[in-house]
């Protein structure tokens, strides 16, 4: 496993450009071109939304988009999506 290979601080970066490119996979190439400025840090993705309509959207969808995240990750690493 690389992460034990990279080391702890290493293994939290991997983390989140996995997390990051996981959740731009999920949104798909329209939804990508709104959103901006994610940052992965502590188990929460914050996302900036340039869409107050789609903001408000995946705000009602958080819990579920949590539960999908973490499924295509293959583990609980995501516990909190923040959009803004």
């Amino acid at each position: 496993d690389l992460r034990k290979i990279v080391g702890p601080e290493s293994s939290k970066a991997l983390d989140a450009v996995h997390v990051i490119n996981t959740w731009r996979q999920m949104l798909g190439t329209t939804m990508v071109r709104y959103s901006e400025g994610e940052v992965f840090e502590n188990g929460a993705l914050k996302i900036r939304i340039k869409s107050s309509v789609l903001r408000n959207d995946l705000f009602m969808q958080r819990t579920e988009l949590i539960q999908k995240l973490n499924t295509q990750l293959g583990r609980q690493i995501v516990f909190a999506i923040t959009f803004y």
